[in-house]
């Protein structure tokens, strides 16, 4: 089970990663992150390497870190980054994307511990290794202030990060230009030019992925990092978004059958139903939502609905001069969950000599398409890790001179590249029974609640295969034994895959008495 560590029970949890401070020697130096001084013991000497604690770096960062213990990884989650990392393992995945590190994270008396030099690679931060004062200074960019004042204000000597609320995305300029409003109420206007890669995240982990500014949406949080000149240097975008089926709906509030309650304005909501634009009073329980919401307020901006079970609705739309834009049908390949390393493939026909693109919800948007036939359009989507998008509609437009029709397939999709987890066994780990016929099982935990693919479960007492004995369920495999096990130590191994095929193994063992 995923647990928030604590104080108490882990102390002072070391993270991730920093260039290193060559010369470092003897005693660890202090540390000092964005202008916090780092308490005492936070930096640790192992091997004549300087690591680093990561409780309290993530409490200067404000950020969330959580340790598995049957996983044994450590998740550490900032605004803009989720750096996930095994204990004795020398890669961390960034955003999903593995990255190698020159030494594995390791548990030293309770604490998790990395060497220093990983944290620039991670965070992406700046180090200045001060020798006189024995101190480590650490500068990261996601928590640069934001200048105040007007838009044009004066050059400063060293990067700043502009952060705020989209209004809106001035698409059709050259170069293209995002509005946004600070949390003071400045508005600011930044030109990002269409080649410029942003780097997108939702804050419930489903996805971190590269794309451009044509996909920011109003609502969403951006942050604008400018050099002295004003130059633009990067661009990272925040937003909220999950999808689910309806479980109840009253008015503009619904909720879901995940569990997740959705509380809607309708004057501030963009709403479509099977690719067109729709009120709640249309929305019925069963209905798939893809919603996208305010990463800080929760807001909800954007909801994207279907209605499974029918054919893809045809769609048309008619200009001024009377010529009509058609999509006759969309149909995606395959037809069941994805990997990571996986393609998606989208087929649409309709009008001829248009300009064709898919979202997936509302939070992998602005796909293109190729016309590869008149009439005829195309695109592959390849899944990377670190997202994860469950029952989302998949939503394609074709325009033409200024006229934009818009469908549907008749099917969501879920995309799922976080591996599942074993969430709980029995008899414990290490447990001490005097019974010797007990009932051992272990249970999962999947991305969305999917589940497993119960066909792949299987289980292992003390080296025997005992699966086609076991009860397999999409949430959990058990296995009860025909008769006494005997005493002594039991070893216990399950191992699976979810329904992307993203696999897991987990042992453990317990000891029966006589």
């Amino acid at each position: 089970m995923t647990k928030c560590l604590t104080r108490s029970r882990f102390g002072a949890l070391a993270l991730l990663m920093v260039l290193a401070a060559t010369g470092v020697s003897g005693a660890a130096p202090a540390v000092i992150i964005d202008g916090q001084r780092l308490p005492a013991g936070a930096a640790l000497s192992v091997g004549g390497k300087t690591y680093v604690a990561l409780r309290p770096i993530g409490e200067a960062l404000g950020a969330q870190v959580q340790y598995d213990n049957k996983s044994r990884a450590v998740t550490f989650t900032t605004v803009l980054r989720q750096v996930v990392l095994h204990i004795d393992k020398p890669v961390a995945l960034v955003n999903g994307t593995p990255r190698k590190l020159e030494a594995p994270a390791l548990l030293l008396g309770g604490r998790v511990a990395l060497p220093l030099r990983a944290l620039g690679s991670a965070l992406d931060a700046s180090l200045r290794y001060d020798a006189g004062a024995h101190e480590v200074v650490l500068f990261t960019r996601e928590t640069a202030s934001p200048p105040r004042g007007a838009p044009a204000a004066p050059p400063v000597s060293a990067a700043n990060t502009i952060e705020g609320t989209v209004t809106s995305v001035a698409a059709q300029r050259s170069p293209p230009a995002v509005e946004i409003e600070s949390a003071d109420g400045t508005p600011y206007t930044i030109s990002v030019p269409e080649q410029t890669r942003v780097s997108f995240r939702d804050t419930h982990g489903g996805v971190s992925r590269e794309g451009s500014v044509l996909q920011i949406r109003a609502g969403d949080t951006l942050f604008a990092t400018l050099d002295a000149s004003g130059r633009l240097i990067s661009v990272a975008d925040l937003f909220a978004g999950f999808s689910g089926k309806i479980a109840a709906v009253s008015g503009a509030s619904m909720v879901l059958t995940n569990g997740k309650v959705v509380i809607a304005d309708p004057s501030a909501t963009a709403l479509t139903l099977n690719g067109k634009s729709a009120s709640f009073d249309d929305l019925r329980n069963g209905d798939v939502v893809s919603v996208r919401a305010e990463a800080r307020s929760g807001k909800v901006r954007d909801i994207v609905a279907l209605r499974p079970g029918g054919a893809t609705p045809a769609a048309a739309a008619a200009g001024a001069g009377g010529e009509q834009i058609r999509i006759e049908g969309v149909r995606v390949q395959p037809d069941r969950a994805l990997g990571a390393g996986q393609t998606l493939h989208v087929f649409v026909s309709g009008s001829s000599g248009g300009v064709a693109s898919f979202d997936i919800g509302n939070v992998i948007v602005g796909n293109p398409m190729r016309e590869v036939l008149p009439g005829h359009y195309e695109a592959v989507y390849s899944v990377r890790p670190g997202t994860n998008v469950v029952g989302a509609p998949i939503l394609v437009r074709l325009s033409k001179n200024g006229v934009t029709a818009q469908s549907q397939a008749p099917d969501p999709l879920d995309i799922i590249t976080s591996p599942p987890t074993v969430q709980d066994v029995a008899p414990d780990d290490g447990a001490r029974i005097n019974n010797q016929r007990p009932n051992i099982y272990a249970s999962f935990s999947t991305t969305g609640d999917e589940g497993m693919d119960e066909s792949s479960l299987r289980m292992f007492v003390n080296g025997r295969d005992v699966s086609a004995q076991a009860t397999r369920t999409p949430q959990f495999i058990a296995y009860l034994a025909p008769s006494d096990i005997g005493a002594g130590r039991v070893i216990v191994e399950v191992r699976g895959a979810d329904k992307a095929g993203n696999r897991v193994s987990y042992k453990w063992s317990f000891t029966t008495a006589r």
